[in-house]
């Protein structure tokens, strides 16, 4: 599913627009509409993870499988995370220092709406709180909950979103609950959702049809009227509850023709190297960018050089910034680390097979599985078995 890599591209774009031009002037307007790029990012979240969850329900250590699980994820993330942390926090970049405890303990979303600090390098870091609160969860429903109720379980955490945030609004509490993954909820079960009517063992290929129709031929209306809404009215209450389910709707319906594989110029875009290598480090490039923002105007500062912010030059820059900065992370921080996950497989069972088919072939051949529309063809590669499905 190499266009899921294309879709990364697409939603950090989008992250990129939203902080780095002034988008709530002209047709900008269109994306900052409830931060498309961290709402496109939750739903491949929920699409990959719940499909990587689904191979592992009958193994026979599934507490095992969550262990590893959440191993892998802290080898994944946190390096990164911490190392940027840790960075900001000793020269106390945007008073980082402030709210250390919670950005640490993955509850920058709570920190954020309890106090409302001033905005700084790390205050995108409530995006990442979020989607690890939300793995925390996760794994337990989709190994442990009975297959007959787990697909309402799924639509029940779908409904939670607009719902929570319909009583966030009531209570006087604003667009709080995006914050919170139970107001995000619609993004991460859609995916998710979407995952288990595609798994080639326990999913329904007709009604995983059926489901992404209407999802287009609902969101795609809907969210057209909720924009039109906005530009009228901008923070109309209606937006506010309704507009992410909607996107999600969109959404689930973009990722199952980019899984199926999008052809034509669409396709071809998403196929291309540089957009689905941009993809493929798009976590540096997020968690990088509000770095070089700073970074650039200090120089800019140093150097007595006026560049007036908002301009298409100004966010090609730190477009540019951020991506190279996020190479080099992937290179010399992301890729030895991430190397680290051979040791902790999701099945034991499969590291065992491993190693003896390892033995039979003097260890020169690993046997994986690259998945083609619905189907699963084990080919001869030089990769993990677990890494068919990126995590």
């Amino acid at each position: 599913m190499d266009q899921l890599d294309g879709l990364r591209a697409f939603a950090v774009l989008l992250t990129l627009l939203t902080h780095f031009t002034h988008s709530h002037q002209g047709v900008l307007r269109l994306v900052s509409s409830e931060h498309p790029g961290s709402r496109l990012f939750f739903m491949l979240s929920g699409f990959l993870i719940t499909g990587l969850l689904l191979r592992y329900r009958d193994d026979i250590n599934r507490w095992g499988v969550v262990g590893r699980f959440h191993i892998r994820r802290l080898l994944r993330t946190l390096p990164l995370y911490y190392l940027l942390l840790l960075g900001a926090v000793t020269v106390n970049m945007g008073h980082a220092r402030d709210g250390f405890w919670w950005n640490a303990t993955f509850l920058s979303n709570v920190y954020l709406e309890l106090y409302r600090p001033p905005f700084t390098a790390v205050t995108h870091f409530w995006s990442l709180a979020l989607q690890e609160q939300f793995y925390l969860l996760w794994p337990f429903i989709v190994l442990f909950v009975p297959r007959r109720v787990l697909l309402p379980i799924m639509a029940a955490f779908f409904a939670i979103g607009p719902v929570s945030r319909m009583a966030f609004l009531a209570l006087g509490l604003g667009n709080s609950a995006s914050s919170y993954a139970i107001g995000c909820s619609d993004t991460l079960a859609g995916g998710a959702i979407l995952a288990l009517l595609a798994d080639r063992r326990i999913g329904d290929p007709t009604l995983r049809k059926t489901f992404v129709n209407w999802c287009f031929w609902l969101g795609v209306p809907a969210f057209a009227l909720l924009l039109a809404l906005n530009i009228l009215r901008p923070n109309h209450g209606i937006f506010s509850v309704w507009s992410d389910t909607a996107l999600a709707l969109v959404y689930i319906w973009l990722i199952d023709r980019a899984a199926r594989s999008i052809g034509g110029p669409i396709g071809a875009l998403l196929d291309a190297r540089p957009v689905r290598y941009v993809g493929q480090v798009s976590y540096g490039i997020y968690i990088l960018h509000p770095f070089m923002s700073i970074i650039l105007f200090y120089a800019l500062k140093a150097m007595k050089v006026e560049f007036p912010d908002g301009t298409f030059w100004w966010f090609a820059t730190l477009a540019g910034m951020s991506v190279a900065a996020a190479s080099l992370s992937w290179k010399f921080v992301e890729v030895p680390i991430n190397a680290f996950k051979e040791h902790f497989p999701y099945s034991t069972a499969r590291k065992n097979e491993r190693r003896m088919r390892g033995k039979k072939t003097g260890g020169r051949e690993q046997l994986s599985t690259v998945f083609v529309g619905e189907h699963a063809t084990p080919v001869n590669l030089a990769l993990s078995q677990n890494e068919a499905i990126p995590d």
